[in-house]
C-alpha cells in the first residue's frame, strides 16, 4: 500500500486537500468545481504544521474524523472543543484531556493568530 493511498483512507485536513488540488493543478485541468474549492481553501485560515497536529491529538482516544474537525476548526475555547467532541464522539474525554487537547492543538496550529488573519 503506498502512502499517498493510506491517507486517502481518512478524511483530509484542510491543508492536506489544498496540497493534494495544487499538485494536481500543476499535472492536470481541474474541474471548476475542484477550482473553487482550492480558491476557497486558500482563503481561509489552515493549520499549516496539520501533520504534526494529526499525530500528537493521536495520543488521545479520539477517531481520525474527530482529529481532523478539530485541526480545520481550530478550537480557541472549552466550548468550541465540545462541539466537536460531542457530536461525534460516543465517550467524552474527562475535563484533563479536554485542556490537553486544546492546549495542543492551539500549541501547533497558533489558533488565535490563525484566526485573525
Amino acid at each position: 500500500m503506498t502512502a499517498e493511498k493510506s491517507k486517502l483512507e481518512r478524511p483530509l485536513t484542510y491543508g492536506e486537500t489544498l496540497k493534494l488540488l495544487e499538485e494536481l493543478h500543476k499535472k492536470t485541468e481541474l474541474s471548476s468545481v475542484a477550482l473553487r474549492v482550492m480558491d476557497y481553501l486558500r482563503r481561509i485560515p489552515i493549520c499549516e504544521d496539520y501533520e504534526k497536529a494529526l499525530k500528537e491529538l493521536g495520543k488521545f482516544k479520539i477517531s481520525d474524523f474527530t482529529r481532523v474537525l478539530i485541526v480545520n476548526n481550530c478550537p480557541r475555547t472549552m466550548d468550541e472543543l465540545l462541539q466537536v467532541i460531542n457530536a461525534f464522539e460516543p465517550k467524552i474525554p474527562d475535563e484533563k484531556i479536554l485542556k490537553e487537547i486544546l492546549e495542543t492543538i492551539n500549541s501547533i496550529c497558533n489558533c488565535r493568530k490563525l484566526l485573525m488573519k
